[in-house]
């Protein structure tokens, strides 16, 4: 069975102050759906063939997802127990979940629960981001994604430009690009909000850089605040306004 460890957002930012240098992933159905997919257990035209950004479930896609599981690199990654449990909106994926790590013997994987409160997105939920901003204002904060991110009001050292649909497909020019940043700042933390394609972009980069900057998912909590609103968690924000 599983564990989930309860982190808090400023746990993480806590790590940040003390220079401890750490990734941090994050999954949660299209991820999963994608990887399903691959293994051939759900049906071609189930919830379509793209998710909820209108990214496509490729086939390599899915197929990369799968190895950040079956090779873990012993980083945590950020989901919903609820995937897992069949709690809440989990229902539709918790039989394949619990069959996946039951056939693959995922146990030991290290999962954050973003079902806690004072999480990162609880706290996006509540407004309350601030303190990360403030953090991450201090650092040379790059962040990883697509061109309306650009008008985030958050100041960034650099900003790596990804296509706004299936990024998947420009996932090597990504690679190649955060290299280049890591070589030309000190103390660097990528704050990827790139798609599905994340999780396979940290994996390939965490033996090359991974113990000497931050690679962090941040998923879509960014999205409210520059107009985009695709999950069902952004209509529960306290502000628009970060």
């Amino acid at each position: 069975m599983l564990t989930f460890e309860s982190y808090t957002m400023h746990d993480y930012i806590n790590l940040m102050k003390q220079g401890n240098y750490y990734t941090l992933g994050k999954f949660g159905d299209g991820e999963l759906y994608a990887l399903f997919k691959a293994l051939g257990w759900m049906p071609r035209e189930y919830l379509g063939n793209v998710n909820a950004d209108s990214h496509q479930y490729f086939q390599s896609l899915g197929e990369a997802i799968h190895k950040t599981f079956i090779n873990e690199k012993k980083y945590p990654k950020v989901c919903s127990e609820d995937w897992y449990t069949g709690n809440g909106n989990g229902r539709h994926t918790s039989i394949l979940f619990k069959k996946y790590v039951e056939k693959f013997n995922l146990n030991s994987l290290q999962l954050h629960n973003v079902e806690v409160k004072d999480s990162l997105y609880d706290c996006a939920e509540r407004g309350m981001l601030g303190d990360l901003k403030e953090q991450l204002e201090k650092m040379n904060f790059v962040m990883v994604s697509e061109p309306r991110k650009r008008n985030l009001n958050i100041k960034y050292t650099d900003f790596i430009e990804i296509p706004a649909v299936d990024c998947w497909l420009k996932k090597d020019q990504v690679i190649s690009d955060m290299l280049d940043v890591y070589e030309k700042y000190d103390d660097v933390i990528f704050g990827l909000s790139a798609g599905m394609p994340t999780l396979p972009i940290q994996d390939q980069l965490y033996p090359i850089i991974g113990r000497n900057c931050w690679m962090i998912s941040f998923g879509s909590i960014w999205d409210p605040y520059v107009n985009i609103r695709s999950r069902g968690y952004h209509n529960r924000y306290k502000s628009y306004q970060l």
